[in-house]
């Protein structure tokens, strides 16, 4: 039963971070598209920093740095 309870858990938290961080990218281009100079800072850095500590341990953390990479260029100045 425990077993069961922790994949459902690990089941749950996969498809959560996983849609966040498949709508956190669209959004992204979204954003890099329009020229929203506003959004670039709050969403790259506060949002993505908070998810990266619900999803992941400080061992995995240094793995969103290549997603932040990523979004950096595509928002203009």
């Amino acid at each position: 039963m425990k077993i069961k309870r922790h994949v459902s858990n690990l089941l749950q938290k996969t498809v959560f971070c996983g849609g966040f961080f498949f709508l956190s990218f669209f959004y992204t281009i979204f954003v890099g598209w329009i020229h929203i100079p506003f959004h670039k800072e709050f969403y790259s850095q506060t949002f993505l920093k908070s998810l990266s500590n619900f999803c992941f341990s400080k061992k995995k953390r240094k793995n969103l740095n290549y997603f932040q990479y990523l979004i950096k260029p595509m928002n203009f100045q």
